[in-house]
């Protein structure tokens, strides 16, 4: 039987709805001992010698995860115009402490528009992780048109990006023309090898 389980990173989502604000490191704390403490176990009906991982059970046996996704948790309606306590603007900068603040505070809005302005100048890589794990949290699956993980697009801006693909696209057909007159010069050769071979033989 396959479980779902939530990560670091969706706990942290968790924990910012629940909190209805971004949550501290000690109320993560207190989120995470709840989820796994054995009274919430024996209330989800769990074992308590089961893996010490977060799953829909223990989420719904910890009353402090409930009752703050009773009073926080939002679903905004789609496809309908909505104030601006719709929209989400932060500007981030290099502050790890203050940008982790900014994300979270997003995480629990959960806002119909989100604009993150990106003032970083000399980023850590823990901000960096961060921010990863922001966006991540939103959109956990790639979209069809994002390029492969890895891979980045020779041009930045969309002229020069349409110049390149026109000199690959006429590099390209220039190689087919080559190999094509390639093939039909052998195949002419075999053939008027195979013609001289049969008059030769009459």
């Amino acid at each position: 039987m396959c479980i779902s389980v939530l990560s670091d990173n969706e706990l942290r989502t968790l924990a910012a709805v629940v909190r209805g604000e971004a949550p501290s490191e000690e109320f993560l704390q207190e989120l995470r001992a709840c989820l796994l403490s054995e009274q919430g176990e024996q209330e989800a009906g769990v074992v308590a010698v089961t893996s010490p991982h977060i799953t829909l059970d223990r989420v719904v046996g910890c009353d402090l995860a409930t009752d703050g996704l009773s009073k926080h948790a939002r679903f905004p309606t789609t496809h309908e115009e909505q104030s601006l306590q719709e929209v989400a603007f932060e500007m981030i900068t290099d502050d790890y402490n203050q940008t982790l603040a900014q994300l979270d505070s997003i995480r629990s809005r959960k806002s119909k528009f989100v604009c993150v302005n990106d003032d970083m100048r000399h980023p850590s890589p823990e901000l960096v992780q961060a921010l990863e794990d922001f966006y991540e949290s939103f959109f956990p699956l790639p979209s069809q048109f994002e390029l492969p993980r890895g891979s980045h697009n020779a041009e930045l801006y969309i002229q020069p990006l349409r110049a390149h693909l026109a000199r690959r696209s006429a590099g390209r057909l220039a190689a087919w023309v080559i190999l094509l007159g390639a093939v039909a010069a052998l195949v002419t050769t075999w053939v008027v090898r195979v013609a001289k071979r049969h008059a030769h033989e009459y």
